[in-house]
């Protein structure tokens, strides 16, 4: 198959989806897809390439888990919320909190999108908190948003939940303990001997 004879089944799948005012387990995979370029862009190449060493370099607590886990974990985040953004996107227009849970999806990716280079290209702690707070607090509106009317949509928010309430944790504890080099803060806390790291000597 040429890209022309391509391009034309993508640009007709569409617009039968439409057609038949149904979203595509496809569509939702080029939309996790086309976020995923986005929050590469925003965070630039040597961010995100140096991510892992970034991680390792902050004040951590004792209860960080090691820089590979974040990749399988939000891959499940991801797929989760792709299904679920699918299911919003297809069901009855006058389902509950439809609307309401669309837009906290919306809010969702934004910060998914702009996480990385808050974190790791501007190297603030601070504003990153914030971020994961936020989705936190996301995460619980939109499951118990969803429960009120999809038990099965309320389900694909569990992953993040979950995910969200234990990075929270270590968010807050990187915030204390950490400089903001975009702020120009300095750690608000002294880390005393606790934590994984000691604070270094200046």
């Amino acid at each position: 198959m040429d890209i022309a004879s391509l391009k034309s089944n993508l640009i007709d799948g569409f617009i039968n989806a439409n057609e038949n005012g149904k979203i595509k387990w496809w569509h939702a995979a080029l939309f996790l897809a086309g976020v995923t370029v986005a929050e590469r862009l925003l965070t630039g190449k040597k961010a995100t390439e140096e991510a892992k060493e970034i991680y390792k370099d902050e004040h951590q607590p004792a209860w960080a888990p090691p820089a590979w886990v974040f990749g399988p974990a939000w891959g499940i985040n991801s797929v989760a919320l792709g299904w679920a953004g699918q299911r919003l996107l297809n069901a009855p227009k006058k389902l509950p909190n439809r609307n309401a849970l669309l837009a906290l999806q919306g809010a969702h990716w934004v910060i998914y999108t702009t996480f990385g280079r808050l974190e790791f290209k501007e190297r603030s702690s601070l504003l990153a908190g914030f971020l994961t707070f936020a989705d936190a607090g996301i995460a619980w509106a939109s499951y118990l948003l969803a429960r009120q009317s999809d038990p099965k949509l309320a389900n694909a928010y569990l992953p993040l939940v979950g995910w969200t309430s234990y990075a929270s944790t270590i968010a807050g504890y990187q915030a204390l303990y950490n400089p903001d080099q975009l702020l120009g803060t300095k750690a608000p806390l002294k880390l005393n001997g606790i934590g994984k790291r000691l604070e270094k000597e200046d």
